[in-house]
């Protein structure tokens, strides 16, 4: 196995706990679910940030992806979005999101993030 193929299996993996997790605490109902400030916080001086999140369209059987990437200060350094088509599970689509999400980082070679 590669080690691209491997990284994207791992992601998978995480994606699916995290959904899975997801699942029960709204299943659950307002009783476990978190009161949390839900604001952005800025990374520390001399790293960026990369925001990302994937949603799944059934009604035009796709998915959007988008992500921001900002300083310290809020700035923002870049941004990506993307339409696919849909073909996965949300898992997938969602470990996708954070491929797309390290390639800009990469692109723009980021060593702090």
């Amino acid at each position: 196995m590669n080690k691209k193929s491997s990284s994207l299996e791992i992601l998978v993996s995480k994606a699916r706990a995290f959904r899975a997790t997801y699942q029960k605490v709204r299943e659950a109902g307002p009783s476990l679910q978190r009161d949390y400030d839900s604001r952005w916080v800025p990374p520390d001086e001399e790293f960026i940030k990369v925001n990302f999140d994937e949603a799944v369209f059934d009604v035009f059987r796709a998915t959007g992806f988008g992500c921001i990437a900002r300083d310290s200060h809020g700035k923002c350094s870049a941004w990506r979005r993307k339409r696919r088509s849909f073909g996965s599970v949300p898992e997938v689509a969602e470990a996708l999101a954070a491929f797309d999400a390290m390639q800009l980082a990469r692109e723009h070679k980021w060593r702090h993030i």
